[in-house]
């Protein structure tokens, strides 16, 4: 370790070589070059994980919740209910190494209703590339296909008649458990 008269000598040497006010100009270019160094270094260490093209950023996550929305319409729901929906994105990860075709894979979630059965989870496998999903493959399942057609056609109606539990005011004005109470 360099002893403090060293520093303090070294420093002085560097003021009578440069100058007075171009010492704090030096000190600023010193700081300065090594943020940029620190910066590209670390860059093309940590790669392009944390350099923005991450697959689950902001912009990819936003891409993420209009592609939801496309696949539950594409697969049969109402295109006019669609701004009703919540759309949640989880598990954004890089798949590359295992499947060649797409970088990444996420699970997309869509509440179409206000009761727990009356939503759905789905993988998309991606491309991500300039801040936005490139192309991208689902796999929604003819069962969430039929569960759609299910829930358009009522038949999902029985479920809520049988979970719904009355308040005791909702009692005291007529309800009885086991009915739903939306209809």
């Amino acid at each position: 370790m360099p002893s403090p008269m060293g520093v303090k000598r070294f420093w002085g040497w560097l003021g009578e070589k440069v100058g007075g006010k171009g010492m704090t100009q030096c000190i600023f270019l010193i700081v300065a070059s090594l943020i940029v160094a620190t910066q590209i270094i670390g860059c093309s260490l940590l790669g392009p994980v944390f350099d923005g093209y991450s697959c689950g950023n902001a912009a990819a996550r936003s891409d993420l919740q209009k592609i939801t929305l496309k696949e539950l319409v594409k697969n049969g729901w109402p295109e006019e209910t669609t701004p009703l929906i919540q759309t949640r994105v989880t598990y954004p990860e890089d798949v590359s190494k295992n499947i060649p075709d797409y970088k990444c894979r996420a699970l997309l979630h869509a509440k179409v209703g206000e009761r727990g059965y009356e939503s759905f989870t789905f993988a998309v496998y991606y491309n991500y590339d300039d801040y936005k999903v490139t192309d991208y493959k689902s796999d929604f399942t003819k069962y969430q296909r039929m569960k759609i057609a299910d829930m358009l056609s009522g038949k999902m109606e029985p479920l809520a008649q049988k979970a719904k539990v009355c308040t005791q005011k909702e009692k005291a004005e007529g309800c009885e458990d086991g009915r739903d109470r939306l209809h």
